[in-house]
């Protein structure tokens, strides 16, 4: 848009780097909240699987 097709894009390196930093922090919440989620399920299915009274469940 504001170059010509004969000149060269540069990026800066800062802007490089602080894009990558973000993805990579967002990409560890992905994963961490993706664990955390199934630890979840998996207490509540062992919850189930113990049985109905609700002894040793863990309640969040």
């Amino acid at each position: 848009m504001f170059f010509r097709k004969t000149e060269n894009k540069r990026n800066h390196p800062y802007i490089a780097m602080t894009i990558g930093t973000l993805a990579m922090i967002g990409a560890f919440n992905v994963v961490r909240c993706t664990k955390r989620t199934f630890h979840h399920m998996k207490n509540k299915v062992e919850c189930v699987f113990r049985g109905k009274d609700g002894s040793g469940c863990e309640v969040e």
